[in-house]
């Protein structure tokens, strides 16, 4: 039997707060007036320093590791990139006390690029990352990363299955939770979000 345990909303749990981190220059979070199917609005800015980055995490620290790979159920976030122009936008699990090097997540890299999917495991140097044929922009997307087994995840996009990842996969790694936007050049990048999800399915004991 699997015990299901879930957090559907935003700032709102009991195993682990959540918190924000600017990194190379200060950021910043604001709560923005809802839109239509959007009632509750996160913005997430960067700093203007090239390479400054805002990241949102769960747990005490970005570097807290709360979760295998194993265990890891479902990740769901709501969100908008603001500008897809000399920015890059990361949402998923992922390492940060081990140098990121274990991942699971979408990330886009700048104007006129997809949205990739990518996982990553401890002691591979190079993960599986694939194109989800969507190109990146400026509109409101669901993005979900679900296990189908613990070797197995899919990547869909409102409610599409873009990849499905045999390989790669980090199952007994520790990962976090996070969002993160980047500013390569020009200035302050922003990201929108909507709305955070995510399941662990744990074992009875």
């Amino acid at each position: 039997p699997l015990a299901v345990t879930t957090t559907p909303l935003f700032f709102n749990t009991g195993r682990g707060g959540w918190g924000s981190v600017a990194l190379v220059s200060n950021g910043s979070l604001a709560f923005l007036t809802g839109e239509a199917e959007h009632p509750g609005i996160l913005r997430m800015s960067t700093g203007a320093t090239n390479n400054s980055i805002l990241r949102l995490y769960k747990g005490n620290l970005q570097t807290s590791r709360w979760i295998t790979g194993s265990n890891f159920k479902k990740f769901e976030i709501v969100a908008r990139l603001n500008s897809t122009s000399a920015s890059q936008f990361y949402v998923g699990m992922l390492d940060a006390a081990a140098g990121n090097s274990q991942l699971l997540l979408y990330y886009s890299a700048g104007v006129g690029a997809n949205f990739m999917s990518y996982a990553q495991k401890a002691g591979t140097d190079t993960g599986t990352n694939v194109s989800t044929g969507l190109a990146a922009d400026t509109n409101w997307h669901r993005f979900t990363i679900e296990q189908i087994t613990p070797a197995v995840c899919s990547f869909s996009i409102d409610g599409i299955v873009r990849n499905t990842f045999a390989a790669n996969i980090p199952t007994t790694e520790t990962l976090n939770w996070t969002c993160d936007i980047y500013t390569n050049s020009g200035g302050a990048k922003t990201a929108d979000v909507d709305f955070a999800g995510f399941e662990s399915g744990l074992l009875n004991r």
